[in-house]
């Protein structure tokens, strides 16, 4: 699966005995050459989890190409009257070469750096408490720049934080999320993961 100027892959799965998950991703170019990744944990999990982060979706693709403040505050008016989710948004610019990102709830965001020698190799979005369509507080972007190669990674809390050890620049970003899902989902919770990865010099 493929997303311009990235590669990407999923992998999740509902936690056991439920019918569907609550946890949703989506990726989308955007009209200025951008790409906005995100990932939405619905409030719990089973079937009302998984409507709020299907309507919380859906208010993502009508609207993908606002500022990533306002594209929170449009979920959280939208979402209002639903069990409400834990968002990760992150933006890449055009050239891929810059990540701006907002976390609100509990979906862990992570930047894997290809060159070793890179300071600091990891990046952890600074995630802040609230919930979207029930109580948020006001979104706070930060920066970064990006190299080709660079990792991306978004999961929801179905999955244990310690998958940074399976990170490398030569599996596909598919694999890469199968493999965190095998290794690292908790099994307590619904459990998703998106792995994309910055394009290099054709």
């Amino acid at each position: 699966m493929n997303a311009e100027p990235l590669w990407w892959g999923t992998a999740s799965q509902p936690l056991a005995g439920e019918p569907t998950s609550g946890d949703r991703s989506y990726v989308r170019s955007l009209l200025d050459g951008g790409t906005l990744l995100a990932v939405l944990d619905g409030a719990g999990h089973g079937t009302a989890a998984a409507e709020a982060a299907e309507a919380g979706q859906a208010i993502l693709e009508r609207h993908a190409d606002m500022p990533l403040a306002r594209l929170f505050r449009t979920c959280h008016d939208g979402l209002r009257g639903t069990r409400g989710v834990a968002m990760s948004l992150a933006l890449l610019s055009p050239r891929a070469d810059r990540l701006t990102w907002i976390g609100i709830g509990n979906v862990e965001a992570v930047v894997w750096r290809l060159e070793p020698r890179a300071l600091p190799r990891r990046e952890h979005l600074l995630l802040r408490g609230g919930l979207i369509g029930c109580q948020m507080p006001i979104p706070v972007e930060a920066s970064q720049p990006l190299s080709p190669g660079d990792l991306i990674v978004l999961a929801t809390d179905g999955v244990r934080g310690d998958f940074t050890p399976l990170l490398n620049g030569y599996e596909p970003p598919q694999r890469i999320a199968e493999r965190i899902l095998e290794r690292h989902a908790t099994g307590q919770d619904d459990a998703l993961v998106l792995v994309a990865r910055t394009r290099g010099p054709s």
